[in-house]
């Protein structure tokens, strides 16, 4: 009877024993199936891929910001002589489209400094020798009063005449014409021309 025994333990063992090795070897084929490795590895990929362009775009943001055709620009010139600030807006040029901040200061040369820039508005300054073209002259001519602008080298060039007659003014205003008049900035000169209307 004991060997009846041992073997029928003997046989219950080895089926326990097969099945829990069965059981075993089954869930690690579950676990490592090719498919389940190859989606495993693709998102680890994707995933270190997705980290690399953060870093990259984190990294180049602002630097690589670019001029586009709707870009403003205002170019402030300083004069010299005069210390007047002349500004004026214009749409960019197309040779200055599509460049980073470095590749407009290339451009440029030593010719404007780089002020601010965005991909909205780009702002240039300068200095330049002389006085600006916001200066004028009320002098009489031919029994009018004229217009004149100083250029760079404080000369008077003649720029338009009006057609206020200095005939019924008064003396002093004639004498002052005779002299010149100056004035500075359009404001001031069209308000000075309405006096005399």
């Amino acid at each position: 009877m004991k060997k009846w025994v041992i073997a029928i333990l003997t046989v219950v063992l080895v089926i326990i024993l097969g099945v829990a090795i069965g059981f075993f070897i089954g869930n690690q084929e579950v676990e490592e199936s090719p498919e389940s490795l190859d989606d495993k590895v693709l998102a680890q990929q994707n995933q270190h891929e997705l980290e690399v362009v953060n870093e990259l775009s984190i990294a180049t943001s602002g630097q690589d910001e670019k001029t586009t055709p709707s870009t403003k620009w205002l170019l402030k010139t300083t004069y010299n002589d005069c210390g007047h600030t002349i500004e004026e807006k214009q749409d960019i040029p197309t040779m200055y489209v599509n460049l980073t901040k470095e590749e407009l200061k290339e451009k440029l040369e030593k010719e404007w400094d780089i002020e601010e820039f965005s991909k909205d508005q780009v702002v240039l300054s300068r200095y330049q020798h002389g006085i600006c073209k916001e200066h004028y002259v009320l002098r009489e001519k031919d029994g009018y009063i004229a217009i004149y602008t100083l250029n760079q080298y404080d000369q008077e060039e003649f720029l338009e005449m009006t057609e206020i007659s200095v005939q019924y003014l008064p003396e002093l205003d004639v004498e002052n014409l005779k002299k010149g008049i100056q004035v500075t900035g359009k404001k001031e000169l069209n308000e000075t021309i309405e006096d005399y209307e």
